[in-house]
């Protein structure tokens, strides 16, 4: 199985909010982190690859996953710890990924 390019939104719907996706090039000195969610504002600040700090696309993508799960999160309680979020986030990263085909189911009408 193929590994493919995650294509990461400008924003997406969840659970009646509007999560708006965007690069921050400071986020790893402001915050040291890789990923932010900020649920004051509905945004997610991803780091992107520089030349100070390399990032593969890889890492970047699983960093989103991991983001959008503290989103779900944040809307169903605060029920994780944050290694659960890191588990769920890499899951989530890995079926998107190596998702394939396109499955269609028609019933049979005679």
């Amino acid at each position: 199985m193929t590994k493919k390019t995650l294509n990461i939104p400008k924003h997406f719907e969840l659970l009646g909010s509007t999560i708006s996706v965007e690069f921050d090039p400071k986020l790893i000195h402001k915050h040291d982190a890789k990923g932010r969610a900020s649920f004051r504002e509905n945004k997610i600040y991803l780091m992107p690859d520089t030349p100070d700090y390399p990032m593969a696309q890889d890492k970047i993508n699983n960093a989103f996953c991991h983001e959008v799960i503290h989103f779900i999160d944040t809307k169903v309680g605060d029920i994780l710890t944050e290694e659960q979020v890191e588990m769920f986030g890499a899951a989530l990263h890995q079926v998107l990924v190596t998702s394939e085909g396109n499955l269609v189911y028609q019933l049979d009408t005679k």
